[in-house]
Order: structure tokens, then C-alpha cells, then sequence
């Protein structure tokens, strides 16, 4: 079983701009940093209950640390009545209850200068500007995980990523800068598993679509041209932030998403489930039917990424290779069945 930690310290926020779930900077018992998230969020002045974020952001971290994609660890908090007495705020103000929250690891040196460059670069055509954008892409120190970040994005449906750009920090390292994929509340499509206004089956049709192929690869694309749609970021193709990645995933080395892909490939229905079952049950609230779905969608889509990226590719939605076409993969080993 997961190890709960407890909350030590509430510490003032240092970042502005932290989402919808406005998370807590906190220090746990572990002595570490971390920010603390709730699933009651306001927004426009609507209440929602995210009833799967804990559940797929937890999922998700997993999938990240087996595939090696560079994210924060996530830790599991308990709050009780002694903590929330301890600190009133955390109840009457952040709307916090007795239960199990999940966590992010703080990311030491860190910031998140995407808003201020594409300001820079899709608003002035001066030459400072676009040198000062050029500068900052260089300075990226692992612009190979970038196409792995977009791989996992798409195998998730974290659609949110490509329009938010809250959701990719950079951590400073001497004259160097790290890319960090963080919050995954939102993949797997939404983050509700009972949808308002259309309810559980809206999800676990989403989840369990039988299609494969070509079919489901335009599926999948459509998906997140509507997500960008939805936030006004269609000149951007899929958003804002698979523009960033977009110009920084480059071809010629030969395929950028094969090595991410061949890692993809041994998930294993057995590893994914056994994720699943790490999960707290207080995060999975349509029990077993849940987590079969999730793994059904999973197997689905591991299957048919290759087809995604060459739909993709051969429609030429990557900036860096416009010879359109079909990527090349190495021969293919099915998933286990263990």
C-alpha cells in the first residue's frame, strides 16, 4: 500500500498562474515540497467535482515514470480533522475535508515562461523578439523528451496540454534549461468519470470505443482539434503548447517517437493493471468498471499510436518534416498478453 503523508506546513504561494484547482504549497512529513491539490474546484462561478482527476493524474504519473518522461513525483496526503483543526484555513477557506489528496512534488528552480514567448513570438515580428525566443528554445537541455511528452500526451488524450500552457515548466540547471511535464488531472479526455450533464456512459464510451485503424487515428485527431477549438487555439493546429513541441521535434535523426514508442510497447496489460490496483479505492469511484475501462482504452491506444503519428505525419502537421509520409518503426512486438 502507498504511504500517506501528512501535511507540516502550509507555505505562501510563489506562482500566480496554478490552475484550476489552485493548488497549496505545502511541506509534508517527508520534510519535501510539494503542491497540494483539491478535486472541488470553482470556475466562472460554477462548483465542479472532479471525480477522476486524482484517480487519472495518479495513473498517469505511473505511466510517466515507466516511460521516462521527465515529471514530478506525486505523493498521497491524508488529511484528518487534527490537520484541518491545525489549519482552518485548509477547511473554511480552500474547501478542504477529511480524506486522501494527491500531491505533486515542488520542482525546485523552476518557471513557467511559455505565456510571455509566444506573446513574443506570435505578436511582434520584431528581430530582438525573435531572437530572444530562438535563444530560450536553444537553451533547452533535453528537447528529446519533448517528443516523448508529445507521445504520452496524445496515448492519455491530454488534450489540455496542448492548449494550456501552465502545464510544461522549465527548471533552471547552471545555463541550461530542463523541460518538466506536470498535471495530468485532465487526460483520459475530461476529468470527470460521472460527466455533468451527461453522466458516467459519456465517459466509458469515450473509453471503450471498439474502433482501430485509420478510423480511430482521425478519431484521435479530431478529439484534440475540437479541445483547441473549444479555447480558440485552432491557428495553432492542436494549441498553443504542441506548437512549442512541434517546432522542437526534429527528424533528421529518423523517427523521433520510435524509441518512446518501442518503451510504450511493453506496457503490458499486467503492468497497467497492476497500476490500477495501486491506485486508492477513495479515488476510484466507479470501482472495478472503472479500471477495466481505463485499461481497455489503454490497449486500444498503445495498438494504434503508430497509426496516429502517421496520419499525423502524412498530413504534415509537423513543422520540422514536411515531406509528409509514413514514419519509419521498427518491426513491431505485440503486447504481452501476461
Amino acid at each position: 500500500m502507498e504511504e500517506y503523508l501528512n501535511v507540516e506546513l502550509i507555505l505562501p504561494p510563489d506562482n500566480d498562474n496554478l490552475g484550476i484547482s489552485s493548488p497549496l504549497l505545502i511541506v509534508a512529513s517527508d520534510g519535501k515540497r510539494y503542491y497540494l491539490k483539491n478535486y472541488k474546484v470553482k470556475q466562472d462561478g460554477n462548483e465542479y467535482t472532479l471525480d477522476a482527476a486524482f484517480f487519472q493524474e495518479s495513473l498517469a504519473y505511473k505511466l510517466a515514470e515507466f516511460l521516462n518522461i521527465p515529471s514530478p513525483s506525486c505523493a498521497t496526503i491524508y488529511i484528518d480533522e487534527q490537520t484541518l483543526n491545525s489549519f482552518p484555513d485548509l477547511r473554511f477557506k480552500n474547501k478542504f475535508t477529511s480524506g486522501i489528496y494527491l500531491a505533486s512534488e515542488y520542482v525546485e528552480n523552476s518557471s513557467n515562461d511559455l505565456n510571455t514567448l509566444y506573446q513574443l513570438m506570435f505578436t511582434s515580428n520584431q528581430p530582438y523578439f525573435k531572437r530572444k525566443v530562438k535563444n530560450f528554445f536553444d537553451l533547452i537541455e533535453n528537447k528529446d523528451d519533448l517528443s516523448k511528452i508529445l507521445y504520452f500526451d496524445i496515448l492519455t488524450m491530454n488534450a489540455d496540454r496542448f492548449t494550456n500552457l501552465g502545464n510544461l515548466i522549465f527548471q533552471n540547471q547552471e545555463d541550461r534549461k530542463k523541460t518538466i511535464s506536470i498535471d495530468y488531472g485532465f487526460c483520459f479526455f475530461n476529468p470527470f468519470w460521472d460527466i455533468p450533464l451527461s453522466g458516467q456512459m459519456q465517459k466509458i464510451k469515450c473509453l471503450q470505443n471498439e474502433k482501430d485503424g485509420q478510423d480511430r487515428a482521425w478519431e484521435t485527431i479530431q478529439q484534440f482539434y475540437s479541445w483547441s477549438s473549444q479555447h480558440n487555439q485552432t491557428k495553432y493546429a492542436l494549441g498553443l503548447t504542441f506548437q512549442f513541441l512541434n517546432k522542437n521535434i526534429y527528424f533528421n535523426k529518423g523517427n523521433p517517437f520510435k524509441e518512446i514508442h518501442e518503451a510504450a510497447m511493453t506496457l503490458t496489460p499486467s503492468i497497467i493493471t497492476s497500476m490500477l490496483n495501486e491506485i486508492p479505492d477513495e479515488w476510484v469511484v466507479g470501482g472495478d468498471q472503472q479500471r477495466q475501462a481505463y485499461l481497455f482504452f489503454l490497449q486500444k491506444q498503445l495498438a494504434n499510436m503508430t497509426e496516429v503519428l502517421d496520419l499525423m505525419n502524412n498530413n504534415k502537421m509537423f513543422s520540422n518534416n514536411t515531406q509528409g509520409g509514413l514514419l519509419k518503426w521498427e518491426k513491431e512486438q505485440s503486447m504481452s498478453t501476461q
